[in-house]
């Protein structure tokens, strides 16, 4: 089982948690936990600040100190350190999804830029049919800064997640603390609170608040109190009215269970305490000892958890990417070489076909005298003769209307193109399809442009103004008549085409 760590810090101390994780397909343990400690990076004179290189040396020292050479390191940050935003998106495929978040991202969020690692979790379809997606951007300063750290301390960065997402994923693996229906899940850090709200399996709000210095039970209770009640406003809000039912308390000891009290007793909610460590194996002194405040551990071993079930919700280093672009001028190629192959097949198979027609024809005139019901066969090939006839010269070449339709649609910024049908006809055919353009005029703009001789029918309906939808403001639905070409004409063009390409 490969050994690595998990590692967060703040401004007062450092948690780790060195595990074994099982190889892939393994039937070992998921996760075996080896050492779980924090490391203190207060400030050693008065009103000092803690550096960067004092924060590695120290994680190394700890390292060393109980045996533990360099390796791989998983990170959690802080919210206080990302950008978060929900956004509504059109409806979309996911494939879609990483290029539509960054290009709204960019117009809502204040500061993002091209160069800003950016992830998100998809949070379900509104009742306008639009997507909503929890979108979180990074600081390149940032992950620079806490990459640059854990290479002082000989450690490997591999992932680089939201700690109150990854604590959020933990809590919803525990089924039987989720029953009551939507949670509040609140986990006091050494000088910070992440305040997760848990819908089932999915993370619908995280807060990350600062806790009073030196706070006794009382100002903690109230600084939490407080923060609680607008985290259950906020949830509410983004969960379409639905309430808070239930609170868990991340660690399970005597001053957690006073705090608890006080939270029920003020919020009028049920509320559980939660272990974190339970259910995971155990290994060395912590079969023994638990470390102290067992409960800040909850999102490393959320990480650790995920990363065995490569279940991240958030991962900075490895965000969700659309597919890899295609060389278009390659792929147009192909394809052109692809239809000339094919039509040059199809003109090969009907000579071939009809050679073998003419040749049994012949033989079935030549019997015709001797035998007169096998006239009767051969007016049977001749009807099939026909209908291939008929076949070739209603053949429509889909690439090359495709083609021509991309060339004469208005451009990504004012339409966008959801669904697409191509239906053959007798004599031609039909294209059908639906979108979204920023208004009317692009509208008659682009029914105008897709009108010409081979395309004289063209009709096009919007619908119903909808500024959620912005740019795509009004959807449309349209159709396009497709006039039959005669196939050998097009076969002519085309190699005509491309003896006029050829260098």
């Amino acid at each position: 089982m490969p050994r690595i760590v998990a590692l967060e810090w703040d401004s007062q101390e450092a948690r780790v948690i060195v595990a074994r994780l099982p190889k892939v397909r393994s039937r070992e343990p998921a996760v075996v936990l080896e050492h779980a400690f924090d490391v203190d990076l207060a400030p050693r004179d008065s009103g000092g600040a803690v550096t960067e290189t004092p924060v590695a040396s120290r994680i190394r020292a700890a390292l060393d100190s109980r045996g533990i050479g360099r390796g791989d390191v998983l990170v959690a940050i802080g919210r206080g350190n990302i950008e978060l935003r929900m956004l509504s998106l059109p409806p979309a495929p996911p494939e879609e999804l990483p290029t539509l978040v960054r290009f709204q991202a960019q117009r809502q969020f204040s500061q993002v830029a091209d160069d800003w690692p950016l992830d998100f979790l998809p949070m379900g379809e509104e009742s306008s049919g639009s997507q909503r997606v929890l979108a979180a951007a990074l600081p390149p300063q940032t992950m620079r800064q806490i990459i640059e750290t854990c290479a002082a301390a000989d450690l490997k960065v591999t992932r680089l997640t939201l700690r109150a997402a990854e604590a959020g994923w933990l809590l919803s693996r525990q089924r039987q603390l989720l029953e009551r229906g939507v949670t509040l899940f609140i986990d006091p850090l050494a000088d910070e609170a992440d305040l997760t709200v848990v819908d089932g399996e999915q993370v619908a709000v995280m807060r990350t608040v600062k806790l009073p210095e030196k706070s006794s039970e009382s100002s903690l209770a109230a600084a939490l109190l407080g923060e609680a009640r607008r985290t259950m406003a906020a949830a509410q809000n983004q969960l379409g009215g639905r309430q808070v039912e239930q609170i868990v308390l991340c660690g399970a000891n005597e001053e957690n269970e006073q705090l608890a009290a006080r939270l029920g007793e003020v919020l009028a909610l049920p509320v559980e305490l939660f272990q974190p460590f339970a259910g995971f194996e155990l290994a060395g002194d912590l079969k023994r000892r638990l470390p102290r405040h067992p409960g800040r551990y909850a999102p490393l071993l959320g990480m650790l958890q995920a990363e065995a079930e490569s279940a991240h919700p958030i991962d900075f280093l490895h965000p969700r990417q659309p597919p890899a672009r295609q060389n278009r001028k390659r792929q147009l190629a192909f394809a052109g070489a692809a239809a000339a192959i094919l039509l040059l097949l199809l003109a090969g198979w009907t000579w071939t076909s009809l050679s073998a027609l003419d040749a049994e024809l012949r033989d079935l005139q030549q019997q015709r005298a001797d035998n007169l019901p096998l006239v009767e066969k051969a007016e049977a090939l001749r009807s099939q003769q026909a209908e291939l006839d008929a076949w070739g010269a209603s053949d429509i070449d889909w690439l090359a209307e495709l083609r021509e339709m991309s060339a004469d649609f208005p451009p990504p910024e004012v339409a966008i193109l959801a669904k697409l049908q191509w239906v053959a006809k007798e004599a031609g055919g039909e294209m059908l399809f639906e979108g979204g353009v920023a208004g009317p005029e692009v509208l008659t703009r682009m029914e105008a442009a897709l009108r010409d001789e081979r395309h004289p029918e063209v009709a096009a309906r919007g619908g119903q103004l909808n500024s959620d939808n912005a740019p795509y403001e009004l959807p449309f639905r349209a159709s396009l008549k497709v006039e039959a070409a005669d196939v050998e004409a097009r076969l002519r063009q085309r190699m005509e085409a491309g003896e006029e390409d050829s260098p």
